[in-house]
């Protein structure tokens, strides 16, 4: 069975603790327990059967008093982060550790940080946030402490509902985190392994003090028959885990979505980039078929970056052979008439040179004549 309760009081061998059911525990102490301080333990944490005496109960419930209304007057959220009911729990590993219970509306009750690194990177602003913003907020403070950047960009998350009822759905809320991601992280790509927890898991992951998210890739890598230890396991940040290959994780690749604005800034810059012709900016680049709005040329088909001919289709072909045949009668109709003709595209080279030699033949006749005309003259 899995109690949650607060430490009210702190002995040589072990701490009281209130639960959620207003009991009260003793529970074997550990490292880390502070008045206070809520936590989850199981039955063999407790410390012994025996009743707490009325003196430590009269001693305790004082002190819980004190402590309740300490916290409603210095932060309202902290009551009921004590006596919600937390319905899942999402994990996030990226070295900082950090697991985060949530109720059913998806709102931060608890947070807590499983590692040193994990206490860098939270803060009591995330009580109360909406999940995906409470995962931005501690994804975001651990990009700018160097923990996350371009190159060693994984996070794992896992979500384990806790609840015995619950409507959440763990790859609905993951879905949600990612949206989130992609909208708002300040990173060019970020690549998330996701694993959905079991609920018995939590209390195994909580002894051992490990994350559930790695707990849940240990038990994966035993699975498959790899050779790790839960110690190992807590050393391992999330880049490192996907880089082993342990546990085979499957990891989603979420590339940074552009605003409006900078969208519109690089059609800008793209504006900016387009040459100048004469003076003037060309409205399309180079190797593009058309400008935007303008026809495409005939037999020729738009290909990325080039442009690619292709065959006509026969109602083209007929076209073409009816105007040029249409060409070629007029010219012929203007030779007979005196008129110079318009050389046709059907002209080979020789035609056009024995043009070009009767032209000149003509000149040399008129000439000899315009010469014999003037000797006559003078005769």
């Amino acid at each position: 069975m899995v109690y949650r309760g607060c430490v009210v009081k702190l002995e040589n061998d072990f701490a009281v603790v209130l639960t959620s059911t207003m009991e009260y525990q003793k529970v074997v102490k550990k490292d880390g327990l502070e008045e206070g301080k809520e936590i989850i333990f199981v039955h063999e944490d407790i410390y012994r059967r025996n009743k707490v005496s009325i003196r430590t109960i009269g001693l305790a419930a004082a002190m819980f008093l004190m402590m309740f209304i300490s916290m409603t007057w210095l932060n309202p959220w902290s009551t009921t982060k004590i006596l919600a009911n937390t319905a899942a729990v999402v994990s996030i590993d990226i070295n900082p550790s950090v697991e985060l219970e949530i109720n059913q509306e998806q709102e931060v009750l608890k947070v807590i940080p499983i590692n040193e690194d994990g206490k860098k990177v939270v803060s009591e602003e995330l009580l109360g946030m909406a999940i995906d913003e409470a995962v931005l907020a501690i994804v975001d403070r651990a990009k700018a402490l160097n923990y996350l950047t371009e190159e060693r960009n994984t996070v794992l998350i896992s979500t384990t509902m806790t609840a015995e009822k619950v409507s959440l759905d763990g790859k609905e809320i993951v879905g949600r985190i990612e949206q989130k991601l992609e909208e708002k992280i300040d990173l060019q790509e970020i690549q998330v392994a996701y694993l959905e927890g079991k609920k018995e898991d939590v209390e195994k992951a909580r002894v051992q003090h490990v994350s559930i998210g790695k707990y849940g890739v240990l038990k994966k890598a035993e699975a498959d028959g790899e050779q790790i230890t839960v110690e190992e396991i807590k050393e391992l940040k999330a880049q490192q885990i996907l880089d082993k290959g342990v546990g085979k994780l499957r990891v989603k690749e979420l590339k940074k979505k552009k605003s409006s604005e900078e969208i519109s800034n690089q059609d800008i810059e793209t504006e900016d980039k387009l040459p100048l012709v004469n003076g003037k900016q060309k409205n399309h680049l180079p190797g593009q078929e058309t400008a935007p709005g303008l026809k495409k040329a005939p037999g020729l088909e738009k290909a990325p970056g080039q442009l690619k001919k292709v065959s006509p289709s026969e109602e083209e072909k007929k076209s073409v052979s009816e105007t040029f045949k249409g060409e070629k009668k007029n010219n012929e109709q203007k030779k007979n008439d005196g008129i110079n003709a318009v050389p046709t595209e059907e002209k080979s080279e020789s035609d056009e040179e024995d043009e070009r030699l009767k032209r000149e033949i003509k000149k040399e006749k008129e000439k000899e004549k315009k010469q014999n005309d003037k000797g006559k003259e003078k005769d």
